[in-house]
């Protein structure tokens, strides 16, 4: 339905059981930069899938981050079986093998260089 805000926000509240206003989140993707870019295209050429990328931050105290940990999450119905592990950002290249992780990262680390992410309240 082109409503990718929503889905992340749906996604979100599936697999980390955190409910959120989708205008909490900060879009990522450089969409706007580019007329005829959707989001990201992680086989460019091959297919027209194309991934939005997005931030959401909360304040939570060290307590509910450990909470995060190996919870099992994902909407059963659709065949998702997730364990949740909490990583350190600096460390999430040597924890994952997935391309898409990496370019939320560099993504994240763009918004971060050009001031694009708020301050927590």
């Amino acid at each position: 339905s082109g409503d990718f805000v929503g889905v992340a926000a749906k996604e979100i509240e599936e697999e980390l059981g955190i409910t959120i206003s989708r205008s909490t989140l900060i879009p990522l993707t450089p969409v706007h930069t580019h007329a005829l870019w959707k989001g990201v295209y992680p086989s460019c050429g091959v297919c027209d899938e194309f991934i939005g990328y997005y931030l959401v931050r909360k304040k939570c105290t060290p307590e509910e981050l450990r909470g995060y940990e190996g919870r099992l999450t994902g909407n059963r119905e659709e065949g998702e079986k997730i364990t949740l592990k909490m990583v350190k950002l600096d460390a999430l290249p040597d924890e994952t093998p997935d391309g898409k992780a990496f370019v939320a990262l560099a993504l994240y680390e763009r918004a971060k260089r050009k001031g694009l992410i708020p301050p927590l309240d």
